[in-house]
């Protein structure tokens, strides 16, 4: 009596749930109608019931038909702990999130993107209340595909492939009455570092011209409004390479926020090797 007992408590919490938080733009009855009829779900609820996801492990579980859906069953399995169905096997459930069939994924994430929300509100919203297989995947097609949120997004702001938007500022004077030229990748978040005898255009520009030789010109090159950018020579170079100088003041801290952190690394590294140094030669002296 005590298992029948818990077994029907376990029961009518499954199914209070399952009442209680599908979506409001979808029914109830929409999702056990479309669980009804997608073959994986289907073959989700037999293994919950029987308990034999070990054939899902062993891949004994999908025959020459059947291949297309092993990596679902297999995510499943990765959770069994976790499912359970309601007792007219009309929705599975992954704890307290209903899983969403196949047929209405799409309309699912659809419907939750309908405020503009970006990506990760996007996913947040609907891993409250639902998951699937791939949902992560769908949600950010579907945005990046919405022509409302493309509009409103600057074309910059992700970065798409490497040495694409680079920086770039000096370190210096160091005690060899030389600079740093540092150019900096934000995608890859990459540095080189050139020595060079002087900030002036005639200097920096082969250095620039090897760097860019090396990776390739980038699209936007990002510095600050210092001598050594702001002439007409430098402006000259970036016509003849083809990418945009954009300057910016403050640069580093707006620029990057990884970058600047590498140039106090950097500073912190040569103060450190010429303290060394300094107490080294000090300490030859004494003895």
């Amino acid at each position: 009596m005590k298992s029948t007992r818990e077994e029907k408590i376990a029961e009518e919490h499954i199914n209070f749930i399952a009442q209680n938080i599908f979506p409001k733009a979808l029914t109830l009855d929409e999702i056990k109608t479309a669980t009804k009829t997608d073959s994986v779900l289907q073959r989700v609820i037999e293994l919950i019931k029987s308990n034999k996801w070990k054939l899902v492990k062993n891949n004994k579980t999908c025959n020459s038909n059947e291949q297309a859906t092993k990596k679902q069953l297999q995510s499943f399995a990765a959770i069994q702990q976790e499912l359970s169905v309601t007792s007219d096997e009309g929705i599975v459930l992954r704890g307290t999130r209903i899983v969403i069939p196949a047929i209405l994924q799409r309309k699912t994430c659809q419907l939750t993107h309908q405020g503009q929300q970006g990506i990760v509100k996007t996913k947040k919203l609907l891993r409250q209340k639902i998951w699937f297989y791939g949902i992560d995947s769908m949600v950010e097609s579907i945005i990046k595909s919405c022509l409302p949120c493309q509009t409103a997004t600057p074309e910059n702001t992700l970065l798409k492939t490497p040495w694409d938007e680079v920086c770039a500022d000096f370190i210096g004077l160091l005690p060899s009455a030389d600079y740093l030229l540092i150019v900096y990748d934000e995608y890859s978040r990459y540095p080189e570092v050139e020595r060079v005898t002087s900030t002036s255009s005639n200097a920096t520009i082969p250095v620039f011209d090897k760097i860019f030789a090396t990776h390739g010109i980038p699209s936007i090159l990002k510095t600050d409004n210092g001598p050594p950018f702001n002439n007409d020579q430098f402006e000259l170079f970036a016509q003849h390479l083809g990418f945009h100088h954009r300057k910016v003041t403050p640069y580093w801290s707006r620029a990057n926020g990884d970058a600047e952190r590498f140039i106090k690394t950097l500073e912190k590294a040569l103060q450190t090797a010429e303290a060394k140094e300094y107490h080294g030669n000090k300490n030859c002296i004494n003895s």
